[in-house]
């Protein structure tokens, strides 16, 4: 499991133990990891996906911070769907949740396509 807190440390949750994974620039408010032989066909540490509270999402790997996008929202979820198909790639989901009128828990889904190509 992937724990993240208010100062943008990230954790993993192994054994009943939390160890460190990496330090972001903003809290963190959702992760998840994603297999690599679910992106590429090769063996080696999960693909961690972060959103924060703030428009940056990040995307790790090996503990490392290999790609950063600034949405146009804030996201409140994120999730990773990965297809049964190895001809489609994985899709990432994130939520955005919108005032609509009074009302605060109105949710925008926004689909991001994951193309990462193989480390040589």
């Amino acid at each position: 499991a992937l724990l993240g807190d208010d100062s943008g440390r990230l954790y993993v949750l192994a054994n009943f133990k939390m160890e460190p994974y990496a330090q972001l620039d903003y809290p963190v408010t959702s992760a998840v990891a994603i297999p690599l032989r679910a992106l590429v066909d090769q063996d080696g540490p999960d693909v961690v996906v972060c959103a924060t509270r703030s428009s940056m999402i990040y995307v790790l790997h090996a503990k490392e911070v290999v790609g950063a996008f600034a949405a146009d929202f804030w996201p409140s979820a994120i999730d990773v769907l990965i297809p049964s198909s190895p001809e489609m790639r994985p899709t990432i989901v994130i939520a955005e949740n919108k005032a609509v009128g009074t009302q605060v828990n109105a949710c925008v889904l926004h689909k991001v396509a994951m193309h990462i190509k193989p480390v040589e």
